[in-house]
C-alpha cells in the first residue's frame, strides 16, 4: 500500500506538469486576466477588474468597452449579441492587465521572444495588423482542437511593420516593437 501511494503521487505530479506545459485543457474557462476568466458573466468578470466607466454597444458588434481614468483598458464581447452577457472574447489595451501566462500590452517583442523563442510573426490582412500567437499559450483540447486563441498584436518602432518581406508567417522580422493589443477568444465549447 505504501508503494501505491508514492506511485499515485508521482503520476499526479507528472499529469500536472504535462498539463501546465502544453496548456491542454478540456475547458477554456481557466484563461483570462488575474481572476477574471473567459466564460464568466460580464458583471462577474468586471468585479475582478479595476475600472470606472462602461460603454455598452449593440450596433452589429455587441460589446462593452471598459475604461479607467478616461482610457479604454479592455473590450468584452458576448457570444450572442448581448443576450446572455457571457465573455467570449476580450481585447486588452492596458499594460496593467496581465494575462494568465504573464503577457501584457507594452511587453517588447524581444522580451516576448525570450519567453517564446519559436514564435513566428503573422499578419491579419483584414485588420492590416501583425501578431504573434505562441503555440505554448494556445489552449487546446486533448484532441488538439483550439479552445482558446491568444493573439498578441504588435506595433513596430515608429508604427512601421515588423515584417521584412511581407511573407507570413515569418521567421525574420524586426524585434523593435511592442505588444499593442491582446486578443483572447473562446473559439469552441
Amino acid at each position: 500500500m505504501k508503494h501505491f501511494k508514492w506511485i499515485l503521487i508521482a503520476a499526479i505530479a507528472f499529469l500536472i506538469c504535462c498539463t501546465n506545459n502544453n496548456q491542454s485543457l478540456s475547458s477554456g474557462s481557466e484563461y483570462g486576466i488575474g481572476n477574471a476568466r473567459l466564460g464568466m458573466s460580464f458583471n462577474e468578470f468586471l468585479k475582478n477588474i479595476d475600472h470606472d466607466t462602461i460603454k455598452k454597444y449593440n450596433d452589429g458588434q455587441a460589446r462593452w468597452e471598459i475604461f479607467k481614468s478616461g482610457k479604454r483598458i479592455l473590450v468584452l464581447y458576448d457570444k450572442n449579441d448581448l443576450k446572455d452577457l457571457v465573455v467570449r472574447l476580450i481585447d486588452i489595451y492596458s499594460p496593467e492587465l496581465i494575462t494568465t501566462d504573464g503577457v501584457h500590452v507594452g511587453m517588447t517583442v524581444d522580451d516576448l521572444l525570450k519567453k517564446y523563442p519559436d514564435t513566428k510573426l503573422d499578419s491579419d490582412l483584414e485588420l492590416r495588423a501583425e501578431f504573434f500567437a505562441p503555440q505554448q499559450i494556445q489552449v487546446r483540447t486533448n484532441t488538439g482542437e483550439t479552445v482558446i486563441g491568444v493573439y498578441l498584436f504588435v506595433t513596430g518602432k515608429d508604427k512601421k511593420p515588423l515584417g521584412i518581406d511581407n511573407n507570413y508567417p515569418a521567421d525574420k522580422f524586426s524585434r523593435e516593437g511592442t505588444i499593442s493589443m491582446i486578443n483572447i477568444i473562446k473559439e469552441s465549447l
